[in-house]
């Protein structure tokens, strides 16, 4: 894949992109705690607040609730793209290019994860699904998947989930091709070793800071137990994250998952990535 561990100039400020789980909180609060410079937002979690309400005034439940908010998240998207760029996890199209690359000159910083384990992350933590997730891990990676508008690949119904990760990556590709002032890190790599890593890109922060902090987990939704302060003074998680990193590789799959994931990526820019 082209632009992997590209020098970027910030001086325009630095969007991040890369999809639901693959580690975009983690590297959004290294950029924000540790280095001076502009980075755009991505567009908000949509809250009840802001859900179109069925008659009667009550939010929709299950899957139309789901859409509903979908929904607004989709509106959010473009209406702040020419501002920040929309949401963070959308791929990079056309529009995109237009509307927010050729005005503003931005660094793009894109993070991508090994597909075994993002795609054991996404069964686990499916955000932003309009589909029903099985518990089997075999049949969550061969069923249909579909998108949302704003995630900007065209189609909306790929033949699985896999698909859908080949045909983003492929985006990604094509911007480090289009647009010089990008980069692409490896999760792994910034999970190991995030100072290095980011200095490799050009990046030096404003003081040298402990890997063990912030705790790579930036998500307090997922632990609701555990407060934000809690996570980040915690040493704990961020060792496990780096643990969990380095065992990344295409064995963590069973033999038949593995061979069907090759398969399905056999001519994706992520097999040059993470090669087998």
């Amino acid at each position: 894949m082209k632009g992997l561990n590209r020098k970027i100039s910030a001086a325009n400020g630095l969007k991040l992109l890369g999809e639901r789980n693959s580690g975009t909180n983690f590297l959004e609060t290294l950029l924000r705690d540790h280095y001076d410079l502009h980075l755009y937002p991505n567009t908000p979690i949509v809250g009840g607040k802001l859900i179109p309400t069925a008659p009667g005034g009550h939010i929709p439940e299950g899957i139309a609730g789901k859409a509903a908010r979908e929904a607004v998240g989709d509106h959010l998207h473009y209406v702040q793209l020419p501002e920040s760029g929309g949401w963070k996890h959308a791929a990079p199209d056309e529009r995109f290019y237009r509307e927010f690359i050729l005005p503003r000159d931005p660094a793009v910083l894109i993070l991508i994860r090994h597909p075994a384990s993002w795609l054991a992350s996404m069964h686990r933590n499916p955000f932003h699904r309009l589909v029903h997730i099985p518990d089997d891990f075999s049949r969550f990676i061969r069923q249909p998947w579909l998108t949302l508008p704003r995630d900007g690949l065209g189609p909306r119904q790929y033949d699985t989930i896999i698909d859908m990760l080949a045909a983003k990556a492929l985006a990604y590709d094509r911007l480090t091709i289009r647009h010089e002032n990008s980069a692409v890190l490896r999760y792994e790599d910034l999970a190991q070793d995030p100072q290095s890593t980011l200095a490799t890109l050009g990046l030096t922060p404003r003081a040298p800071f402990s890997s063990d902090r912030p705790a790579p987990d930036a998500r307090p939704f997922i632990q609701p137990r555990r407060r934000w302060w809690q996570l980040r003074r915690s040493a704990q998680p961020a060792r496990d994250y780096r643990a969990r990193a380095a065992q990344a590789g295409w064995n963590q799959l069973a033999d038949k998952d593995r061979d069907f994931v090759l398969e399905r990526l056999a001519d994706s820019p992520l097999i040059q990535l993470f090669p087998r």
